[in-house]
């Protein structure tokens, strides 16, 4: 028999990132722009480390695998690392076997990363599908399967009738569909999408992930698809397994099942209303028997949204919950109770509620 090889194996991999500091002048003069340039090429800087990953390990095999966790918690990073646009500064990780520093370009035809907001790139001074063929041309591809290709990821993202307009003219959000569109051109055996959801509306999020779905489970065209994302909605229509990751480190990882096991016994009060202040997960996590608390705004004018409680005892704390939003002059419109979702296991995983609340372990 032979041996079955991983699409991505990661062992033991940390990277950290150096960051130079200006130190603040007790100088009247400190203020003035010259004078903080100059200090700074003359070296009177302070440096600091970040730590982007730390001792990562991760096994993914041939399937669609999604990364989340909060912001700079190291899933860029990651990602980069196994596309090889960075070099990780301990561990290894290897491609179908390759590794990526001593086979790097081995690597690079086998991976393909699509990044959030590159649509930066692009020349402004050319219409969509020339961008798009000019970088068809730097991948190498034939003239004749570039044409058809483009047509068919245009009409996919919903830039078909855009084509012939220049990037200038595009709203922030086609010019994500753009760049999008620029790295589903190149079909390799690995595809990582990082946050490529963000600014997409959401009829074209669903149908991105209606494409990606079809070209990995039904047309073969990617064998392996990694994709980070703050939208659990991805992360739930589309992956076979998660990885959390938090503060640079692998907290769980397992099926969409394992990890929404972890608060199997668990329920949920919903409550949805408006005049909701941003510290309401705060003030509601304060009630015992509050595991954790989140909050999604709908309209953040208004302050209208949906507070989800999580907690082993919802009968014993909805009189509670109640109470404490009418103090606080939130209006009430519905109450429900519901089973966890997938974003209910990683706030409590994660074990931070949005806007500065703390979970319950």
């Amino acid at each position: 028999m032979g041996v079955i090889m991983l699409a991505i194996k990661a062992s033991n991999v940390s990277k950290v990132f150096k960051v130079s500091k200006l130190i603040p002048s007790s100088s009247t003069f400190g203020q003035v722009h010259w004078l903080i340039s100059l200090r700074y090429i003359l070296g009177f800087r302070e440096k600091r480390k970040i730590i982007a990953l730390n001792n990562i390990n991760l096994e993914i095999d041939e399937e669609i695998f999604g990364i989340v966790g909060p912001n700079a918690s190291g899933k860029t990073t990651l990602l980069k690392i196994f596309s090889g646009l960075l070099l990780p500064d301990s561990g290894k990780v290897e491609v179908y076997g390759h590794d990526i520093v001593e086979e790097e370009k081995i690597v690079k035809r086998l991976v393909n990363f699509v990044g959030s907001a590159r649509w930066i790139t692009f020349d402004y001074h050319l219409t969509v599908r020339e961008n798009l063929e000019f970088f068809s041309l730097i991948y190498g591809l034939e003239k004749s399967y570039v044409k058809s290709r483009i047509n068919e990821v245009l009409g996919m993202l919903g830039l078909l009738d855009r084509q012939d307009d220049y990037v200038w003219r595009l709203s922030a959000g086609m010019r994500q569909k753009m760049s999008i569109a620029r790295g589903l051109i190149l079909e390799t055996p690995i595809l990582l999408l990082d946050e490529p959801t963000t600014g997409l509306d959401p009829l074209s999020a669903r149908d991105l992930r209606d494409y990606i779905r079809i070209a990995v489970k039904e047309k073969k065209l990617y064998r392996t698809v990694v994709i980070s994302s703050h939208n659990m909605r991805d992360i739930e229509d589309l992956c076979d397994k998660v990885a959390i990751i938090h503060k640079g480190r692998i907290i769980k990882c397992g099926t969409l099942d394992e990890i929404i096991r972890s608060v199997r016994g668990l329920s949920v009060i919903e409550v949805e209303g408006y005049n909701i202040p941003y510290n309401v997960c705060e003030l509601i996590g304060r009630i015992y028997d509050v595991v954790s608390v989140n909050v999604e705004f709908k309209d953040e004018s208004i302050g209208r949204g949906n507070i989800r409680v999580l907690t082993d005892s919802p009968e014993r704390i909805v009189y509670k919950v109640v109470k404490a939003l009418i103090d606080i002059n939130c209006r009430i419109l519905s109450l429900k109770m519901d089973k966890p979702t997938l974003n209910d296991a990683y706030m409590k995983i994660i074990g931070v509620n949005l806007y500065g609340g703390k979970t319950r372990s």
